[in-house]
């Protein structure tokens, strides 16, 4: 395991450890957590992508470029954080179809390659 992956690894202890100590805090209710807020003024996004057929996929770093400023039409930006399986329930936020993601379901995920 590489440093980077370590660190993030640790991260994810320190944040698990820290909601389930939050939660023994007589009086809390329920915890949830986020990366960050969606949608703050100022905020970067996450990612880039490209929108492009099959044919269009690019060879070489060149060929990207040249798609990423001929085709501005087809560049969108992406925003996105990560939640907490009790962050939309803290909120009042409904769950309108599907279901809820919990820890249950994370130990699930991290088993699949």
């Amino acid at each position: 395991m590489g440093e980077r992956s370590k660190a993030k690894a640790g991260q994810a202890i320190f944040f698990s450890n820290l909601i389930d100590r939050l939660k023994q805090i007589p009086g809390v209710r329920q915890v949830g957590a986020t990366s960050g807020l969606p949608m703050v003024e100022g905020g970067l996004p996450d990612g880039m992508f490209l929108l492009m057929t099959q044919n269009e996929i690019p060879k070489t770093v060149e060929w990207l470029c040249f798609l990423c400023f001929s085709k501005k039409s087809a560049l969108a930006l992406l925003n996105f954080c990560v939640a907490t399986d009790g962050y939309f329930q803290v909120l009042g936020i409904p769950l309108i179809r599907g279901r809820v993601f919990d820890g249950a379901t994370a130990r699930i995920l991290r088993t699949v390659p």
